[in-house]
């Protein structure tokens, strides 16, 4: 058994708990589906902060955490309703896990905790994406927020008022 194997039942129980609702084994990807879609959201990203398409970006600063957590709050419910593919530092090992974004959204601060610095997720077809990354070392960039696809951004401009 490898090592994802064994570390999967415990870190859905810690998904479990930060969503405080149960996430199912049959919402894990398989591991050669994760390595693809990693590559997908890898890409998505760099050609998001290249500006080669369509992508929201903004930076907040120490102190506006809870500005961050608004907008993810905003967008879970702005977004249609769908499942998404999140990841974690956990993906490569026990699989990306298959949940809706308005879950994933709303629990955006425990999720990064759990993650340790990142909210990750790439739409099914793998053209929509989004990240919140926690970047505790930077007083200016303490957060970072990169929205891209299609549909996406669109909704995040319009979760971004205070």
């Amino acid at each position: 058994m490898n090592q994802g194997k064994r570390s999967a039942p415990t870190f859905l129980a810690a998904l479990t708990e930060a969503l405080g609702e149960a996430v199912p084994y049959e919402a894990l990807v398989s591991l050669s589906e994760t390595d693809r879609i990693l590559e997908s959201f890898r890409q998505g990203y760099q050609d998001a902060v290249s500006e080669g398409t369509v992508a929201y970006r903004r930076f907040f600063g120490v102190g506006q955490e809870q500005r961050v957590f608004r907008m993810a709050e905003r967008l879970a419910v702005e977004l249609p309703p769908e499942d998404v593919y999140f990841m974690t530092k956990m993906s490569e090992s026990c699989g990306a896990v298959r949940l809706p974004i308005s879950t994933l959204l709303r629990h955006a601060g425990p999720i990064i905790h759990l993650d340790g610095d990142s909210l990750s997720v790439i739409s099914l077809d793998c053209k929509e994406g989004l990240l919140i990354d926690h970047n505790t070392e930077d007083e200016d960039q303490n957060y970072e927020v990169t929205i891209w696809g299609g549909r996406w951004p669109i909704a995040a401009l319009s979760c971004t008022a205070d």
